[in-house]
């Protein structure tokens, strides 16, 4: 089941604040006309509704959900198509039908030079700033991106910017500092997942946890900076405490890049897989996998 499946799951259930926290997270990183969409059915305001509507239409013009709802808010034509019709009949007044057409064939050439130039620039920007984020992505990937240097892009995109300390003790002076920290991810558990981790950052992993099962937690590191993984997870139980004797701990491999959490539920609720990116020992690219075990 894909996100956007989750979030329709949630709000079928009821389950609001899910959807909330869902659609939010979509947005902020996987930003679509579906998930504008869903989020426009999240607000009763009619005002904030019409904005989300707007938003889906902006990435999918033939969204006919969206189209359809926002023309039952908004009313069937909107003014500025209105003034378009309007000036053109104006015009069409003032001059004869040739001088019109003649007109109007300069145009459309001066408009298509106009348009190959904007679009010639466009293709250059869009070149640079890929070859800039694919080669960004590839160091976090790698996990080759120092705490400093993401800092300095995260102050240069104004994102939160990664936590060194807290109090003035430093990180690695903490003991499970995943409890102080606010993660800068956050998404549903799935059986099959990928992720980037950098230096500095939390994320979450939650999942319903249901009484009396066994679930089955395995993260995977796949960069080359990555050799204490156990370090640096930890499940935590709805109580907001570390799972502790209900899981084994165990490691299929020697070298540090990955463990596996085998936990019995005895609290149903949200339970949740903390992961901090450590310098040389957890991060870079990382696979993750949540699954209830069979009875």
């Amino acid at each position: 089941m894909d996100k956007l499946e989750q979030v329709r799951a949630a709000i079928n259930r009821g389950e609001m604040d899910k959807a909330h926290k869902m659609v939010r997270w979509l947005l902020k990183n996987e930003p679509s006309a579906e998930a504008w969409f869903l989020a426009a059915q999240l607000v009763d305001n009619p005002d904030e509704k019409i904005k989300a509507l707007r938003e889906a239409i902006k990435i999918d013009t033939w969204h006919k959900a969206a189209n359809l709802q926002l023309y039952k808010l908004e009313g069937s034509k909107p003014k500025e198509i209105i003034k378009r019709e309007s000036e053109w009949d104006r015009k069409a007044g003032e001059k004869p039908v040739t001088q019109i057409a003649r007109q109007l064939k300069e145009d459309r050439f001066q408009k298509q030079a106009a348009r190959h130039r904007t679009y010639t620039r466009f293709g250059c920007l869009f070149s640079m700033l890929f070859s800039v984020f694919f080669s960004l992505t590839v160091f976090r990937a790698a996990g080759l991106m120092s705490a400093d240097l993401s800092m300095r892009i995260a102050s240069i995109l104004n994102q939160p910017t990664p936590a060194q300390a807290f109090g003035g003790t430093p990180i690695a002076s903490i003991d499970r500092p995943q409890l102080l920290m606010t993660p800068s991810h956050v998404e549903v558990a799935s059986p099959k997942d990928v992720e980037i981790l950098d230096a500095g950052y939390l994320h979450e992993h939650f999942f319903e946890g249901q009484a009396g099962q066994e679930y089955a937690i395995y993260v995977q590191f796949l960069s080359l900076n990555a050799k204490r993984v156990n370090h640096n997870v930890m499940v935590v139980d709805p109580n907001d405490g570390e799972a502790g004797r209900r899981c084994t701990i165990q490691s299929m491999l020697k070298d540090g890049t990955n463990v596996i959490y085998t936990c019995y539920v005895d609290v149903p609720g949200t339970w949740r897989v903390l992961i901090l990116g450590r310098d040389q020992e957890s991060v870079g690219a990382y696979f993750i996998g949540v699954e209830k075990l069979d009875d």
